[in-house]
This record gives C-alpha cells, structure tokens and sequence, in this order.
C-alpha cells in the first residue's frame, strides 16, 4: 500500500466524519436555507383570530377553539408536517414559520411543542353570546371603509359603530 494512502487512510479514522448532532453545542452548520420551514412564529399583535389558518390545517395542528369569551388558536408541533398553508391564507400575515427546525425532544420538554394564542371575543348586544374576536370585527370595519367613496366614508363611518 502507497505510503499517501496510508497516510489518508490514518487521518480519516481519526477525524470524525460528520457534525457531532446532537451532543455538540453551540450547534454549526454551513448555512441554514432562506425558507426554510420552521417552528412556528406568531405576531399575536397582528392576529385577528378569523381562524382561517386552522381551517386550512390539513393535518388538524392548528386548532381554534373558544371558551367563553376567549378565543384560543394552538398549533401541535407534534402533528405539524409544515406545509405552510397556514401562513399562506393568514389575511394579516402575523404567523409565519422560522428557521427554528431542530424540535426533537425528550418526554420532560413536550410542552415545548406546543404554541398557543388568545384572542377576545366580542358578544352580540341582542343575546350575549359570543360572535367573533374584537380584533376581527375592528379589521373588518376598516377593510369597509377603505373601500367605500371618500364622500361617503364620514356617515358609513358613523353608521359602522
């Protein structure tokens, strides 16, 4: 045997082939993709609670449900598959997916798994009961005004209250 391939040989057994996952920290990587689909991200200041994300979950990992008068919308990493509808029919673009995407966990750490946010439901003045979140109601109101003649936007304003 060559004395160059002995040599290569030696240095490759000694040398660890890939990146030591996951024991070592801080963890490296050559780059991570722009687009690269995530754990989830939320802008809960820009969320109107319309559901339309959890609608449009194919997997049922986003789910909304209302208690109350609170409207919570959560999303199971576990049962996520990441295909990003969710983000793609958010009217207001307040969820997105980051480059976060080592999720493995231990038993301990599931709770980690889970994201949740809340919104505020408005009541019907005639019943009580709850109709939608505050927010949406507020979105919708201004969507009709951008909308309308600008010289009728002052009374459609008025009425809108």
């Amino acid at each position: 045997m060559s004395r160059a391939l002995m040599k290569e040989l030696i240095k490759g057994l000694l040398k660890p082939f890939t990146i030591g996952y996951p024991s070592v920290a801080p963890r490296k990587y050559a780059q991570i993709v722009e687009g690269l689909r995530g754990k989830h991200e939320v802008q809960e200041d820009k969320c109107i609670g319309c559901g339309a994300c959890a609608r449009r979950c194919s997997t049922g990992a986003l789910k909304l449900t209302d208690h109350e008068f609170k409207r919570t919308l959560s999303v199971s990493l576990k049962e996520c598959i990441f295909c990003y509808r969710c983000v793609e029919v958010c009217p207001e673009d307040a969820l997105s997916l980051s480059t976060d995407f080592e999720l493995a966990r231990t038993r301990d750490e599931e709770r980690d798994l889970e994201i949740k946010w809340m919104n505020d439901l408005s009541k019907c003045l005639n019943c009580g009961k709850p109709i939608t979140t505050s927010k949406q109601i507020e979105r919708v109101r201004e969507r009709v005004i951008e909308n309308i003649a600008p010289q009728a936007k002052g009374v459609i304003a008025e009425d809108l209250k």
